[in-house]
Parts: structure tokens; sequence; C-alpha cells
């Protein structure tokens, strides 16, 4: 967290302590101050590892490149996560860990893309931040909300770990819009869809740079259709 981000913090508990002492309810040297926690959060990678994106017409995908880390001793618990748009009513759910035998991530009724569990932070929570052990990876969910049809290239999203005691670490990112409605509802109805780096047919696969520089890592679904002569 920044010092500007740190310092807006304070302020905020600093005028509702002002208030609550003006009401009656608390005098000032009852009022604690609760600490954001220790987490610093570091945006990571550029537009394609940073995107929100349409699932058929009712639903909204994202996956954010992140870097978590504490400087605490102990560490920090971490009891959840939220992805804040400026849209009202969006409420984000984790895409759910596949577990070991089947270690890949897919959106609802697969999809978009497909992730390498290796490469997804999402399992980690509700967890432990360890010191020198920080939490690398992309985070990825979904929504049961439709993007509003006038949204722009690219939003400001908010993101807040929290505990179980309310204090949370907070960052702002900019992520960019897809407006391609991957999978239509009639093709979501049916699980089946095409990545977004599905190559045109007859022409052969090759995955875009960043990907090549990261060995990979994430991992588009492919389908190959033949053609009837």
């Amino acid at each position: 967290m920044s010092a500007h981000q740190k310092y807006s913090e304070a302020q905020k508990h600093r005028e509702l302590r002002e208030r609550l002492v003006r009401a009656g309810i608390a005098r000032p040297e009852q009022e604690v101050i609760p600490d954001a926690l220790p987490i610093s959060i570091q945006q990571l990678g550029g537009g394609m590892e940073n995107m929100v994106f349409r699932l058929g017409s009712l639903k909204t995908g994202y996956w954010i490149s992140l870097l978590c880390a504490t400087e605490a001793a102990r560490g920090v618990h971490v009891r959840g996560v939220r992805l804040e748009l400026t849209f009202p009513d969006f409420h984000f759910n984790l895409l759910p860990d596949p577990g070991l035998s089947s270690p890949i991530y897919n959106f609802p009724l697969s999809a978009g893309m497909v992730f390498p569990r290796a490469t997804v932070i999402n399992h980690k929570i509700p967890g432990v931040l360890h010191r020198e052990q920080p939490w690398e990876g992309f985070l990825a969910g979904a929504c049961d909300r439709p993007l509003p049809e006038d949204v722009g290239a690219e939003l400001t999203v908010k993101l807040v770990l929290y505990d179980d005691l309310g204090k949370a670490a907070t960052g702002n990112f900019s992520v960019i819009v897809n407006h391609t409605t991957w999978a239509s509802d009639e093709r979501l109805n049916k699980a089946r869809t095409l990545g977004l780096f599905e190559p045109e047919e007859g022409q052969p696969y090759r995955p875009p740079a960043w990907a090549r520089r990261q060995g990979d890592d994430i991992v588009p679904k492919t389908e190959r259709r033949s053609k009837s002569r």
C-alpha cells in the first residue's frame, strides 16, 4: 500500500472518530483506529493478462495478474477477496479450486480461457500470506451480471483483501474490456466455446508473444474441426 493510500485510510478513520465523538457515542481516548492489513498488492503484466469480458449475455468474467507480499514477521491471514467495479451490484465469485487430480481452472461451462492451477492464486484464499513467500499469479472469477452496453475499452477496478477483523488491503488497477462476447448463450448452454486465440480454420495455432515469454502459462482452449468433403 502506498503512502498516499495509507494516509487516505487514516484520514477516513479520523473523520469517523470525530463524528462519533460529536454524537456522544465515543470519547477520543476510547476510539481505536484499526490499521490496514500490511499487504502490498502489485499488478503484473499487460492488457491481455488483466481483462474483464462477457460470458454470454448474462455473465461477466475476469482475470487479473497479481503479486501480493507482506513484511509481517508472522504473516497475514487473508479471509477473502473482493473485486469491485464502478457499477453497482457486481459480486464476483472466485473460480473454484479444481484440485490436484485435474489441475486446470475453467470458467463457467468451459467458456473462455483455461489456466494451469500452478499459475492461479484463487486456492490460496483463505490462507496465510507469509513473509518472503509472495502470492504471484492470476486471480480469476465470474459474476452473474452482464457488463453495461456502454462500458468503455478500459476499466479501473478495486481489489480488496480482507481478514476476519475487518482490516483490508486495497489496490486500484486498470483492466481492459474485451467487448467480444465469449460464447453465445446458445453455445454456453451446449457447454461449448472457442478460446480467445482460436485460429481461423486451416491456420496453425501460434500463441501470442506474451504467452510464449511466460512459457505458455495461460493455455488457450482450441479445437480442430475437419471439413466434410
